[in-house]
């Protein structure tokens, strides 16, 4: 089982990393290309996009 303080150094290690992703203005200028509009839109789809690729079957049904 993972310790929390593994679990808290993973995450310092990887933040970073998604603060620099998920509030570049090149992920916002992308989110409001692809018809996202406000914050809260973009960083929800951006965040799964990104996580588990494409979105298939009844998800876009």
């Amino acid at each position: 089982m993972t310790s929390p303080a593994s679990a808290r150094r993973l995450w310092a290690l990887g933040e970073p990393l998604h603060a620099l992703t998920c509030f570049a203005e090149e992920s916002r200028a992308a989110a409001e290309a692809a018809g996202l509009r406000g914050f809260w839109q973009s960083y929800f789809a951006l965040r799964a996009g990104s996580r588990w690729g494409p979105a298939r079957g009844p998800f876009v049904r």
